[in-house]
């Protein structure tokens, strides 16, 4: 989220702030997801942190955080790749442009 803001403050581009702002709300929403899927995947609620309770089942979980972690490299992709394009139209000569991108993408890491 941090980094989404800094990038609407860099790049004032109206179209890139409107990417900004989505690939923002996609994280806020799949976070809000995660943190309910987390508690809900398992009936009672109590049995996730009380495993030794003998009334309870959980779903699929590893399937849960496998999507989890599918989903986070995606959207850290997206983010890292976000400002490539514009950094690569700025007017400055090739060896700057790439680092830039390498310092954007390195920032990411």
């Amino acid at each position: 989220m941090s980094i989404l803001a800094l990038y609407t403050k860099i790049f004032s581009v109206g179209s890139f702030i409107l990417l900004s702002q989505a690939c923002a709300v996609f994280v806020m929403i799949w976070a809000m997801v995660l943190f309910i899927g987390a508690f809900v995947i398992c009936t009672p609620v109590q049995f996730n942190w009380d495993k030794f309770s003998t009334v309870g089942t959980c779903g699929d979980v590893r399937m849960l955080w496998a999507i989890t972690g599918g989903l986070n490299i995606f959207s850290d992709m997206v983010i890292m790749l976000l400002p490539m394009p514009y950094l690569y139209s700025l007017s400055l000569q090739l060896y700057k442009k790439i680092g830039l991108m390498v310092t954007f993408g390195i920032g990411l890491a």
